[in-house]
């Protein structure tokens, strides 16, 4: 039985994923729901083990400030967009557990998603050459954590 570890960074415009087989990394992509679905049921047809691993920004119930956002339309854009990530969250979740599929939530991350040296660090990390984001590469970076070490549930 082969063991796949999907990483996730909740998003409202389709699912950043990280697929991992056996501890290595597979495929990074943004999918919509519906066929991140399908995916996580052909593993489940198969045969084979699968768990989420999930940044849990529904962690994050504090209202958005940002002393350089005096702007409140501005910020309740950026707390619409939250929102919307938080529910993709809860879908993904939902999901998930309607058809037995695990989820661990990790804390809140940007180690591989954005600044100086996330890609270098990414690629090093991972061994991946292709093509990324910030955001597959955030997905990317929770899948890792449930590489090394299943049954985290922060």
């Amino acid at each position: 039985m082969d063991k796949y570890v999907i990483g996730v960074d909740p998003d409202s415009a389709g699912v950043p994923m990280a697929r991992y087989l056996n501890g290595k990394l597979m495929n990074l992509a943004t999918v919509p729901l519906i066929d991140f679905y399908k995916l996580l049921l052909e593993i489940q047809e198969a045969g084979d083990h699968v768990e989420i691993h999930i940044e849990n920004v529904c962690a994050s119930n504090a209202v958005f400030s940002d002393k350089e956002t005096d702007n409140k339309r501005k910020r309740s854009a950026i707390g619409v967009s939250i929102g919307r990530c938080q529910q993709a969250q809860i879908e993904v979740e939902r999901m998930a557990e309607g058809i037995g599929v695990p989820v661990y939530r990790h804390k809140q991350s940007s180690a591989w998603k954005d600044g100086r040296g996330a890609t270098a660090l990414f690629k090093a990390a991972t061994g991946w050459t292709g093509r990324s984001n910030p955001d597959t590469r955030s997905a990317a970076y929770f899948g890792k954590l449930g590489t090394m070490s299943p049954k985290y549930n922060g």
